[in-house]
């Protein structure tokens, strides 16, 4: 198959299912009776493998995601945080399917960037990362307004948040359907009366809503390689898997809205697979795994004598830091790595290999705080609840097997994390810089 009959003939749509558990994904099929979902669990499917380990730091879906983009493990492109991108030594698919005359569409992954991709035709970034543009620009009242909840759901009511809501309304409007509105608008009410106004309520209508405005940019700029990121079920398998044989009603929730989004993902004629990247396992059974945030970041690094020129907040417990000079740098660094409670420590903080006045700053405590329980920095006490508030007692962890269903056999039946790169690549007849650095072994 030449370069040129790759480019007229053949289209190729990557679901991100971001950390979905495939027996879940069999049982809500069955409970549920869920077409979609059924369909996705009889497809040819192939079984995935990393060779990071939970304790590797590795074993996350910003790093694991970025081995997928580049063709690279983690222990070669060395992302493991949040919001950092791979170095321009190892160019996402995007880039290299661009370089080859491939043109694509990417919506809302992790740790990416357009970088030299000429003929990306639309990227959004996840609402984790900064300083990345979204393209075209029209598209971004889809996405700031959950990066602003996302990095500030504990106190998110700050005033740019009516501009962001009435921007993100008119960008409904201007990209869904008036059936996908509606649509949004039920899902959005279901949650609502059974959950009330939750992280998962509003995350739920986020993503389908997100997945129809996907849609909508791919008919209209028609890539011939797309990716689509979900992250709902990682979620509400995190905080809601509270039996390993029954669905939670959180779980029967989002994946009846996962089903709506695989739905009109079918309906394509063009080849689809759908990859999780990794998993996860319930944990039950094993002692509580407690994740706390702090009320507000920059409150927070004051209290206890840190004064950075910028802070983004990330996910949940972790956020970089930047500072005006290296002894601000060096004296931040001390203090919290000096920070403990209950004789353990209470951050990890490390230095960043490219920025030498940005510090990455992970809350790493996760044992039961009794009420009133104090930390220190620097040996002052501080009251924890004072700062920090607990989020969730985990239910679910992060596991090095993952899973790519195939509308038709693309992959082999096994396969390492990022050897997916390698046969998206071959969909198209092109070569990536990994698979010419081996051959030039």
């Amino acid at each position: 198959m030449s370069v040129t009959q790759a480019t007229n003939e053949n289209k190729l749509l990557l679901l991100e299912l971001n950390e979905a558990n495939r027996e879940l994904l069999q049982l809500a099929s069955k409970q549920l009776s869920l077409k979609s979902l059924s369909r996705l669990v009889k497809m040819p499917c192939s079984q995935t493998e990393t060779e990071d380990s939970y304790e590797s730091d590795y074993l996350e879906p910003w790093s694991q995601w970025v081995s997928i983009h580049t063709g690279r493990p983690a222990t070669s492109h060395h992302v493991k945080h949040l919001g950092d991108f791979a170095s321009e030594e190892f160019p996402s698919i995007w880039e290299t399917l661009s370089e080859n005359g491939i043109s694509t569409g990417v919506w809302g992954v992790m740790n990416g960037r357009p970088g030299k991709a000429k003929r990306c035709s639309f990227f959004l970034a996840d609402p984790w990362v900064f300083d990345v543009e979204t393209r075209p620009e029209s598209l971004a009242c889809m996405t700031d307004l959950a990066t602003h909840l996302a990095k500030n759901y504990l106190q998110p009511w700050q005033p740019k948040i009516l501009g962001l809501a009435c921007r993100y309304a008119i960008g409904l409007f201007a990209n869904l359907k008036p059936s996908e509105i509606v649509a949004a608008t039920g899902i959005f009410l279901e949650g609502l009366s059974k959950f009330g106004p939750s992280n998962l309520v509003l995350g739920a209508f986020f993503e389908y809503a997100s997945a129809c405005a996907f849609m909508k940019a791919r008919a209209r700029f028609k890539p011939q390689f797309s990716i689509l990121f979900l992250n709902l079920l990682a979620h509400t398998q995190h905080h809601y898997w509270f039996n390993e044989d029954s669905l939670s009603p959180q779980l029967s929730y989002s994946f009846k809205v996962i089903d709506a989004i695989l739905e009109k993902a079918f309906l394509t004629p063009d080849s689809v697979l759908i990859a999780n990247g990794f998993s996860q396992t319930n944990t039950n059974h094993e002692p509580s795994w407690i994740l706390y945030r702090p009320h507000d970041p920059l409150t927070l690094m004051r209290a206890i004598g840190i004064f950075p020129s910028r802070i983004e907040p990330l996910m949940t417990h972790d956020l970089h830091v930047w500072f005006d000079s290296d002894m601000e740098t060096e004296l931040a660094r001390r203090a919290l790595n000096s920070a403990t409670i209950k004789e353990k420590k209470l951050f990890l903080v490390e230095a960043d290999a490219i920025a030498p006045r940005k510090l990455f700053v992970r809350l790493q405590f996760t044992d039961a705080v009794d009420a009133g329980e104090s930390f220190f920095v620097l040996e002052k006490p501080y009251r924890f609840e004072q700062y920090f508030k607990t989020v969730v007692t985990r239910t679910g962890k992060h596991n090095a097997t993952g899973f790519v269903f195939q509308t038709r056999r693309l992959l082999p039946e096994a396969l390492l994390n990022h050897q997916i790169n390698h046969y998206i690549c071959k969909f198209f007849a092109v070569k990536n810089k990994a698979e010419l650095a081996e051959l030039a072994l």
